[in-house]
């Protein structure tokens, strides 16, 4: 199949540090970011972590002496964490915080869920309330934590590194539902695909895709699988079989 071809919007930021404790310890000013549909962003931190924010992304930094805080608030993030044995490196997204010392991971919320993938190093996930009924997870690389209303899981998967293709402004699928794809394809597009109602979101999809031209997605589908893509209308593009 075909692939899209399509460049994601990308912004360097660099947050530079102020001394709030008579010189001895660098703080930075509390701050916040945010990511637009399609944009990516990558923060150099004070301390030489770097993060990236995916699409539609939200995150507030906060570091202080002892500690260096970050709240993911929407989206998704890949965290490249500088050691620091004197100040914690910690994310909290949702109910659910991740702990960890110089190490490389990935944070994304979902509607109803939140994903650790951790790709270098070592973390520890800590969902709920501290002091009373937290579950309490150490991952290993390659090793993938879900917390849902169903529960905690931890799994390993194959496909770490394609996970994060989104850095390089590329999806990887391999015999994914097509319903799944357009649902993460969707997540870049200025112009959203839309599943016909019937059999075709169970389509099983491979490929390697360019992120944010969901156009050029459609018709790479048109001719891969015999659909078609009507995209008459300006806030929408709907797939449906061909009759």
């Amino acid at each position: 199949m075909a692939a899209a071809v399509a460049v994601l919007a990308f912004v360097p930021v660099t947050i530079w540090a102020v001394r709030t404790d008579g010189g001895q310890t660098p703080a930075a000013r509390p701050a916040s970011y945010a990511t637009a549909v399609g944009q990516r962003m990558v923060l150099t931190l004070q301390d030489g972590s770097r993060v990236t924010l995916n699409t539609s992304s939200r995150l507030r930094v906060a570091y202080s002496g002892n500690e260096r805080r970050l709240h993911l608030d929407a989206g998704q993030a890949l965290f490249e964490v500088a050691h620091d044995a004197e100040r914690p490196f910690n994310v909290q997204a949702g109910e659910t915080m991740v702990t960890a010392h110089g190490t490389r991971f990935d944070v994304r919320l979902k509607p109803g869920a939140t994903e650790v993938l951790l790709t270098e190093g070592r973390v520890s996930v800590v969902v709920g309330d501290r002091d009373t009924s937290a579950t309490r997870v150490v991952l290993s690389p390659r090793d993938l934590f879900t917390a849902d209303a169903s529960g905690v899981r931890v799994r390993q998967v194959a496909d770490a590194d394609a996970r994060e293709g989104w850095r390089e402004g590329v999806v990887v699928f391999d015999d994914r539902p097509l319903a799944e794809v357009i649902e993460e394809i969707n997540r870049y597009a200025a112009r959203p695909l839309v599943l016909d109602p019937g059999r075709i979101g169970a389509i099983r999809v491979s490929g390697v895709f360019r992120i944010g031209e969901e156009a050029v997605f459609a018709e790479a589908l048109e001719r891969g699988f015999d659909l078609r893509a009507d995209a008459s209308r300006r806030d929408r593009i709907t797939l449906s079989a061909r009759r």
